[in-house]
């Protein structure tokens, strides 16, 4: 799951996706912008022409792939290091981004929000430790295969991974998708719901291949709060369509139904996130929603 701002799920640390994006245009479109730019000068002009490194778990050897990407195959895995991508809840591909210090310092926070956008359904994409390629980050690998990935700095290198590795095709439809989510977040930050609704609903008519329930979840939180329950009611559903282990599409439709005065199909739908997601139970709002809702269903029986 991305990350989530006041409500909405979207990328953090400033990401610049869409600087020339224009509304309302039917010629509309986006600059993507490098993340981080390595501070080596050769690794940034490997990055800003639309290159990076593939290193793949195999015996050597070296393959030709479309965009310009290089595929080199004599590096030794770390044993590990990461874990094996098991085939559960609908994942078929899982991508880890290394985390530790020289690959933050390219931006690898930012490349591991991206991916989590940019991400279809059944693509998990979480963080990790070190892959041994220190000095050539943001490092990656997709699993299973076991293949690293080095240098993948911007949003374009993120959504031609998807495309080649995940399935995610058309990266550069899948990409503007993205920069209007981020336009819509911006405007459910600064309270505009009217035009946050309006940016999600023109992503959504996209229809990209990656990250569409996430758009459908955020557009759920600007209808809700707007006071349209029965939109962010299909809204989440809808999601939960698309992403049936995503959580986040069960507290969407949780806040919906206690909009409604719904309160045991409330429950419901927080104790289904919690079953997808055990990790919730720590989560301290979460705990307040259910205790909420409880104190709701009590006071409904005492009044029935």
């Amino acid at each position: 799951m991305g990350v989530r701002v006041a409500g909405v799920v979207g990328c953090s640390q400033s990401l610049r996706v869409a600087s020339n994006l224009v509304l309302g245009d039917s010629r509309a479109h986006l600059k993507v912008s490098d993340i981080h730019a390595p501070k080596d000068s050769s690794r940034a002009r490997q990055s800003r022409s639309g290159t990076f490194s593939w290193i793949e778990q195999t015996a050597p050897r070296t393959l030709s792939l479309p965009l310009g990407i290089h595929v080199r195959g004599n590096e030794r895995h770390h044993e590990g290091r990461v874990g094996a991508c098991e085939a559960v809840g609908g994942i078929a591909h899982e991508i880890k981004v290394c985390t530790q210090k020289a690959c933050r310092k390219s931006g690898s926070l930012q490349t591991l929000d991206v991916l989590r956008s940019l991400a279809p359904s059944d693509v998990a994409v979480d963080s990790c430790g070190c892959l041994g390629k220190c000095g050539s980050g943001p490092n990656l690998v997709v699993l299973p295969g076991q293949l690293i990935v080095s240098h993948c700095s911007t949003a374009a290198h993120a959504a031609r991974l998807m495309d080649l590795q995940c399935g995610a095709a058309d990266p550069a439809t899948n990409l503007k998708a993205l920069g209007l989510k981020e336009q819509g977040n911006k405007c459910f930050e600064n309270g505009d719901l009217a035009r946050a609704e309006k940016s999600y609903s023109e992503a959504i008519e996209l229809k990209p291949s990656g990250g569409l329930h996430f758009i459908y979840g955020n557009r759920s939180a600007a209808r809700l709060a707007m006071g349209d329950s029965d939109g962010a009611l299909e809204d989440a559903a809808q999601a939960a369509i698309l992403a049936p282990s995503w959580s986040g599409s069960h507290l969407r439709k949780a806040d919906a139904f206690v909009q409604r005065g719904d309160f045991v199909n409330a429950k419901k739908s927080c104790s289904r996130a919690l079953q997808l997601d055990p990790a919730l139970r720590r989560s301290k709002s979460l705990q307040a929603k259910l205790k909420q809702i409880e104190e709701s269903l009590e006071l409904q029986r005492v009044n029935s």
